[in-house]
This record gives structure tokens, sequence and C-alpha cells, in this order.
């Protein structure tokens, strides 16, 4: 299990770890970020992973997502859409418990 990974699938073209060019959704305080790993030839691991904010909106996010990863391979789209889904999901749920613990 790996948080980077966006499909969880043991594959070789959707293994952060293998591949130069990787894009992944994580979740951090309530807000959705998309990771992208682009190839950088120097050794200097700090400058690997580009952050970019999604927006709070499901069909917003989507549309960024879309803009954003537009010459990539479909199947990262494919799996970032289904991963951006369950971390909508994931959010509404904990909003509805925090509602309920405040009644």
């Amino acid at each position: 299990y790996s948080k980077i990974n966006s499909s969880f699938l043991c594959r070789k073209f959707l293994c952060p770890l293998i591949n130069d060019n990787y894009a992944s959704l994580m979740e951090n305080n309530g807000s959705i970020y998309l990771w992208i790993k682009i190839c950088n030839k120097n050794n200097t691991n700090n400058y690997l992973w580009n952050k970019y904010k999604l927006s709070d909106n499901f069909l917003v996010a989507k549309e960024q997502l879309e803009i954003i990863l537009y010459k990539w391979p479909p199947y990262f789209f494919y799996f970032l859409k289904i991963r951006l889904r369950t971390l909508f999901h994931h959010l509404i749920k904990i909003q509805i418990i925090k509602k309920n613990k405040n009644f």
C-alpha cells in the first residue's frame, strides 16, 4: 500500500518508483492536492514533485485534472478520476460525522 500510487495496482506503467512522469492525488487537512512527478535529470529530490491544490467542488476539480493532464496518457486520468471520487466521498463522510457529533 502506498499513498502515492493512484490505482493501488502493481503494474509497471502505474508504479511511481519506475516511471519518470507520474501523477497522484492526496488529501491533506480537508483539501485535495494533485502531485505531479516530472523527470528531472539531476539528483535533487526536492524538486521532483509539483503540488497543485484542487477545488472543493467535484466537477471543477475534475475539469482542473483534465486541464493539467491534457497531454498525459488516458489511463492516468482514468485512475485519478476514480481516486478523486473516493476522496470526495471520504471528505463528505467526515463532514457528516462532524455535524452529527455537534448535535
